[in-house]
């Protein structure tokens, strides 16, 4: 299991690791983009969003242009209100706060969820449109918004602008371009019918003059104008647009939704505001509750949000990605430069895989080499066919999630970001399945070549400890001599087949000659014997012979008192011996009897006239055999104490 998921990781982690290695992904402390030299260079150093929003399925989304007072309505509506305040700057009142800009510029980069315990209501206060932070947050900011389009399925819609982004006399140009966004966004504008509400911000109370006297403008009067704002100067310019040949077809869409979405804002058209909210900014200083304009202003807002707006019902495809012209070309810029940057990638990784695939394992346990090789191709193959079978790469990084480590999965959402950004995918299907698939394909074959190489040399194992060429030794060690004749001076052994087979290795993988030499060297390493003192002779080998361990003790060191006899593989019992009052010891994992040979350790008679047995062995020898494996007929053990000799005349 360690082996597989080491050269999973080796695959994978490289391969997403090279992707982006153009730059360091350290966070900058601010949590803003710092200047650096050029937009695509702020790109490539782009780190995958880390925060893990808690998304409910039931929310408020509330949506504007960056600095549009998102946050502080948020707050202000679910009553986490407690730590802003309004202060007087110059002749004009701001609200200060956690995470409340006290200007045009956006603060909000992970969208934050707001929860109101008295209504058990949840507020997402997201990103906002036009962010001047530069790509990186512009990419960060979509990979949210897409987050919550997965999660989210019952939606209310809040649209902030300034108040002064609807005044008769304004450009509106700086509304256009939030209706655009939102309509990027919102891509079914139908299903909000009775969902979506726009809220005018920073609403500095208007006054005019009655009888001598200045008042406040009422609110709904305020209402009727932003209208006649919308009915006047913003949906003719819309509807023109949606209809203009001279347009692209994609950015008539827009329009069209944009011009839908103001529909809706718009009502039956006879006169009622109930989709227009006010958040009136602070008249005076001090905490929200302390000050009237705020609390009356909440109050009227809950109720446009609870009681004249409903949650409607959305799909993940509801929900589109507004993003910059600029953050687009340079997402394809990038996605241009990435699949160079995998086909580099891919190659190194061949070659790494390659290298760890052969590392940290006993080459001489070929069995458990076999095996891992076995193992390693099966999921070497298995990567291979994830890109394949991918696609696109955000398909490929979720086929192989379970293996990824946390720095991989942040390059896998970076790259699914990335893929939304551009607006296309970053690879296709047939890239996937070619350009990048072939390395992987290497590394499969390489492992394969291994495999079949340890199973190769796991077959001939047996063979080569079988009687047949144990009883031929010395031929298979002049093979080991002879590389060119191979097993050739072992008469068929191996197959032809298995020769052709060999060769095929030779040819095409790096396979390691020296250990088949190994091999054969082992099998045809004959008994050593190690004389020790009072008599004791130690026989060891690879897999011996009964007849050759009796030999080589009695040549090597005397007649022995106790014989220990240490086969690794197999001891074949294949003739008869006689070794009288020799205490015999056998151990092997495998034994094989051939015929039905005896061992005699019966002690000799004793001489004439009255002397001892020859060699002091009068007395019977003893037997002891252990192993795990027992082949063949039987044996006969004989261990009887020697006749008395003739006594004296």
């Amino acid at each position: 299991m360690v082996a597989h998921r080491a050269l999973r990781f080796v695959l994978v982690a490289l391969l997403l690791g090279r992707i982006h290695g153009h730059g360091p992904e350290e966070p900058h402390a601010s949590g803003q983009q710092e200047a650096c030299v050029g937009e695509q260079q702020c790109l490539s150093e782009c780190t995958a969003p880390t925060a893990v929003l808690a998304v409910p399925e039931e929310v408020v989304l509330v949506l504007g242009n960056s600095g549009s007072g998102k946050s502080a309505l948020a707050k202000l509506l679910s009553r986490n209100d407690g730590d802003m305040v309004a202060v007087q700057d110059n002749n004009n009142y701001l609200i200060e706060g956690d995470g409340i800009g006290s200007s045009i510029a956006s603060v909000t980069s992970v969208p934050e969820l707001y929860h109101d315990n008295e209504t058990l209501t949840d507020y997402f206060d997201c990103p906002g449109f036009e962010d001047t932070r530069g790509t990186c947050t512009e990419v960060t900011t979509t990979y949210y918004m897409k987050d919550i389009a997965r999660h989210a399925r019952r939606v209310k819609v809040l649209l902030l602008t300034p108040h002064f982004a609807v005044r008769k006399g304004q450009d509106r140009g700086d509304f256009v371009t939030m209706l655009k966004h939102a309509a990027t966004v919102l891509q079914n504008p139908a299903k909000l019918q009775q969902s979506l509400a726009l809220v005018v911000t920073k609403m500095e109370a208007p006054m005019m003059k009655v009888r001598g006297r200045y008042v406040r403008v009422p609110d709904v009067e305020v209402k009727k104008a932003v209208a006649a704002f919308l009915s006047t100067q913003v949906r003719p310019f819309l509807a023109a647009m949606a209809e203009d040949a001279g347009v692209e077809p994609e950015e008539r869409v827009v329009f069209a939704n944009a011009l839908k979405l103001v529909d809706i804002l718009l009502g039956d058209g006879k006169g009622d505001q109930g989709r227009i909210g006010l958040f009136h900014a602070p008249d005076e200083e001090g905490a929200m509750d302390d000050i009237q304009v705020m609390r009356d202003g909440r109050a009227a807002l809950l109720d446009l949000v609870l009681h004249r707006m409903r949650y409607a019902d959305v799909q993940q495809d509801d929900f589109g990605f507004s993003v910059s012209a600029r953050t687009k070309v340079f997402a394809l810029e990038r996605a241009r430069r990435l699949n160079a940057d995998v086909v580099a990638a891919l190659a190194e990784i061949s070659a790494t895989a390659k290298k760890q695939s052969d590392e940290a394992y006993d080459p001489s346990d070929i069995r458990a080499t076999q095996e891992r090789y076995a193992e390693l191709e099966e999921k070497a193959a298995g990567v291979a066919a994830r890109v394949k079978n991918s696609t696109d790469v955000q398909d490929f990084c979720q086929r192989a999630a379970e293996d990824f480590d946390d720095k991989v999965a942040d390059k896998c959402r970076l790259l699914d970001v990335l893929q939304v950004v551009s607006g296309q995918p970053l690879v296709d299907k047939a890239v996937l399945a070619s350009t990048w698939a072939a390395p992987l394909d290497g590394v499969t074959a390489y492992v394969k070549g291994k495999k079949a190489w340890y199973s190769l040399l796991l077959s001939l194992y047996p063979r080569l400890n079988s009687y047949r060429v144990q009883s031929q030794r010395q031929k298979v060690r002049q093979a080991v001599l002879d590389k060119s004749a191979g097993f050739a001076l072992v008469p068929g052994f191996p197959t032809q087949a298995e020769l052709a087979s060999m060769a095929a290795l030779w040819q095409n993988q790096s396979v390691p000659r020296s250990e088949l030499d190994a091999l054969l060297s082992r099998a045809g390493r004959g008994p050593e014997a190690r004389c020790l003192p009072d008599g004791v002779v130690v026989v060891e080998g690879e897999s011996l012979l009964l007849s050759e361990a009796v030999s080589v003790a009695r040549s090597s060191c005397g007649w022995p008192k106790l014989l220990e006899v240490h086969a690794l593989n197999t001891f074949f019992v294949d003739d008869s011996v006689r070794l009288p009052g020799v205490l015999l010891a056998v151990v092997a994992p495998r034994w094989e009897i051939l015929g039905s040979p005896s061992i005699y350790l019966d002690g000799e008679p004793g001489g004439a006239p009255g002397r001892a047995a020859w060699g002091a062995a009068s007395g019977g020898g003893l037997f002891m055999a252990v192993g795990l494996e027992f082949i063949g007929g039987k044996v006969l053990v004989s261990a009887r104490g020697g006749a008395g000799g003739a006594g004296q005349d």
